[in-house]
């Protein structure tokens, strides 16, 4: 006669053995923050005669992650720079505060994660004169980024980029406008979290 079919017994995992699941997906983080430092080079003739042609310029930046490589950045940046008058040698001081937000899209999320983005960058400017007296004014402009993040680890990035932007203002001694732009290129060590 016909032998009937005995259903398979289930195999059971060896002794000592625990059966493993795949481990769960890291979470990318959604924020990044830290400290800038980089070189400021202005673009204005008038500026460049009186300032030179450009020093340090220093902040700090933040981003969130809004979907997927596209970012919103926020930066506040600091600039000074001390020169005499072209005539007397009078003491000026030049201070320039950018205040920036920027729309950022990162390729790629490995080691290497060029970036390019647009943004609008608002200028506070000040100068105290011995000569002429104080002068305060703010102009903006829509302001081009573009870098290289390096992923260090998880939690730890180095961003290399630069930034660039007309910004012209009126000043109050000088017949033409001047634009108190240009181009700043530095480095960011930025948190992850």
């Amino acid at each position: 006669g016909r032998v009937p079919e005995r259903a398979a017994a289930p195999v059971a995992a060896p002794a000592g053995l625990a059966v493993r699941s795949e481990p769960p997906a890291k979470k990318r983080g959604r924020f990044k923050f830290g400290p800038f430092a980089g070189y400021f080079q202005p673009q204005d003739d008038w500026f460049k005669r009186i300032y030179g042609e450009g020093d340090v310029i220093y902040g700090g930046r933040l981003g969130f992650r809004i979907w997927s490589g596209l970012h919103l950045w926020l930066s506040l940046s600091r600039f000074q720079s001390i020169a005499g008058t072209t005539f007397t040698a009078d003491r000026t001081v030049l201070t320039l505060l950018p205040a920036s937000a920027f729309l950022r899209y990162n390729i790629g999320s490995g080691f290497f994660s060029p970036y390019a983005g647009v943004g609008y960058t608002l200028t506070s400017v000040s100068e105290d004169s011995e000569a002429v007296g104080n002068f305060k004014s703010s102009g903006g402009n829509v302001a081009a980024e573009a870098g290289l993040e390096l992923r260090l680890n998880r939690h730890l990035y180095i961003d290399l980029g630069a930034r660039f932007a007309q910004i012209k203002i009126q000043p109050e001694a000088i017949p033409a406008e001047v634009d108190i732009g240009g181009l700043q290129a530095g480095i960011s060590l930025l948190i992850c979290l």
